[in-house]
Parts: structure tokens; C-alpha cells; sequence
């Protein structure tokens, strides 16, 4: 999408799922296989690569992104919605950060959350867990149903006047509120500290304690 001319307007959505208890329903993200992350089938470097590849471009390539939020954004997939440009989201989704309960770093959340929901939200998000509120984090709430609609809309709204007016104000945005010098700093401290925590025993136990992942089948 990033490099095809003709695409204006990017759309994140999660797609239909099959599991019983929310089959035909679109999730935009349940966030980590927490049984893989215990059983050490996710390595640590998924956490900087995810960060320095998928997401940046996402929050540094020129298209307009917009997310639709339905159903779930848990982890990464809340994390992704910190970088887009507009959030549809449905009623009744629910946004967390459950990090505090993995024993992680919840990618570059503690760097742009507090842009959308001020500093004290954002740590109690961080380091309780509180979730998050869909007033605050939402650009649109739209009924179940409606989502479809809603995108077409904003896709047509942004891409009115043109991309390289939409690229040309996210560049702006992103200077301003995240310089690059002031994201790689981060990016530093969050691969020091990430590794620190992921080698933990202390990831084992919370794991063990908040999700019984010593009781999971792979």
C-alpha cells in the first residue's frame, strides 16, 4: 500500500474470525500469543523489529491511515491505532494495554499515549491497566453495522483535496510531535529495558499468575 501511487488512504481492520464465541465478528487485534511468549516461541527481537519496521511505517510513511476499531484492540494491535491518523471505532470495543500483566513494554505507548489521553490516564493504562477509553481515544464511535459506511466516508473526506495535502500536514504533525532524534532516544531506552524485562524471571511468574501459561497447551 505505502508504495503503490494510486492508493490515497490506507485502512487498517481486523478480519472475520471464526472462534465461537466471536464468529463472524471483525477483531482489530487480540494482541501477543501470550502461550508462544512463554513457551519462548516469540524471540525478543520481535519486539524492536515490530517497532522499527511495521509500525514506524505505518506512523512515518506519507498515506493517511485510518483504523477501524471493532470488537478488541489489546496490546499491539492498540499500540497500532497510537499511530494512524483517524480511529473509527465501534461501540463497546475495548482498548487495553495489558502489559503490566505480561511483565513487557507496551512498544511505543509510553511514548505517544499521553498525547491522546494526558499523562495520568496513560499510566494508569501502563502500570494498572486500566482500559481505555474509547471517547478519548476515538476520532468516530459508530453503531455496530456501520462501520463499512464510516470508512467509505472518512476515506472520501480525507482524500478530497488530494494526498499530498494529507501527507504533506501528517509530515508536520509528525515533526512536531515526535521528532526523529526524540524517537530513536526512545527507541534506545525501550531496547535496553524491553530485553531486560523479556529475560526476566519476572515475565515467567507474571505470565504464570495472569494467565496460567504453565497450564496452556501450545
Amino acid at each position: 500500500m505505502l508504495a503503490d501511487p494510486e492508493i490515497e488512504v490506507c485502512v487498517l481492520r481486523g478480519g472475520v474470525v471464526e472462534h465461537p464465541r466471536y464468529a463472524g465478528k471483525r477483531i482489530l487485534g487480540a494482541g501477543l500469543n501470550l502461550t508462544h511468549l512463554y513457551q519462548g516461541k516469540i524471540s525478543y527481537l520481535f519486539f524492536p523489529v515490530r517497532d522499527l519496521g511495521f509500525v514506524n511505517k505505518v506512523f512515518r510513511g506519507d498515506k493517511l491511515w485510518i483504523a477501524a476499531a471493532e470488537t478488541y484492540a489489546i496490546g499491539g494491535a492498540c499500540q497500532l491505532l497510537l499511530a494512524v491518523d483517524h480511529i473509527i471505532a465501534e461501540e463497546g470495543c475495548r482498548l487495553t494495554l495489558p502489559a503490566r500483566n505480561e511483565g513487557i513494554i507496551p512498544g511505543a505507548a509510553n511514548l505517544r499515549l499521553p498525547r491522546f489521553v494526558g499523562d495520568r490516564a496513560a499510566r494508569r493504562a501502563i502500570l494498572s491497566g486500566e482500559e481505555l477509553s474509547l471517547t478519548a481515544m476515538a476520532d468516530e464511535i459508530v453503531a455496530p453495522g456501520e462501520m463499512d459506511a464510516a470508512i467509505e466516508a472518512r476515506a472520501a473526506a480525507l482524500s478530497s483535496s488530494g494526498a499530498v495535502s494529507g501527507s504533506a500536514n501528517r509530515r508536520a504533525f509528525r515533526v512536531g510531535q515526535e521528532p526523529l532524534d526524540l524517537f530513536r532516544e526512545y527507541m534506545a531506552v525501550y531496547a535496553r529495558e524491553q530485553a531486560h524485562c523479556y529475560f526476566s524471571p519476572a515475565l515467567i511468574r507474571n505470565l504464570e499468575l495472569n494467565w496460567r501459561a504453565h497450564e496452556r497447551a501450545a
